[in-house]
């Protein structure tokens, strides 16, 4: 039975990869071919931000107010996600606290129903989180391609 080994790098992105391989620098079957290393899975991350140990955003909080954006109405896009309006209108001001800044303007409803748009300041956080995210998945992406290439590993045994 060939003998397998490990070692450990940090990519790119800083994010540590341990690596096995078997002696003569050949993957195991197990770690070979598909384009998606072998195993048939595909990475995935959950990103949120923080101030002071609260959420000020995360990515159901950006697909909430993505939908209000979209919408015109904080109850169209809790009724999307399946969420009650005051659960979402929860959300929403508990991010208004944290951050201190107002991301949502409301009018009332009433015969016509009620109207909301996101705030300059909002419609800001919402462009830079996505683009925040957009970088953190491609960089998670390219970790997971070094670290589980689709063809046997470009690293040798030393």
């Amino acid at each position: 039975m060939p003998t397998v080994t490990s070692d450990t790098s940090i990519t790119q992105t800083g994010i540590k990869v341990l690596r096995w391989r078997r002696a003569g620098g050949e993957a195991p079957p197990s770690l070979r071919g598909k384009g998606d290393g072998g195993l048939g899975v595909q990475p995935r991350i959950k990103l949120w931000l923080e101030r002071d140990g609260r959420i000020v955003m995360s990515d159901y909080r950006l697909r909430l107010l993505r939908l209000v954006a979209d919408t015109g109405s904080l109850a169209d896009a809790a009724e999307r996600l399946n969420l009650s309006y005051r659960r979402a209108w929860g959300k929403v001001k508990e991010l208004e606290r944290n951050l201190g800044i107002p991301l949502l303007r409301s009018a009332p409803g009433g015969p016509g129903g009620g109207h909301s748009e996101i705030t300059a300041e909002g419609l800001d956080l919402l462009d830079r989180y996505a683009d925040f995210q957009r970088r953190a998945e491609a960089a998670v992406q390219a970790a997971y391609e070094d670290a589980f290439p689709s063809r046997a590993p470009r690293h040798t045994e030393a």
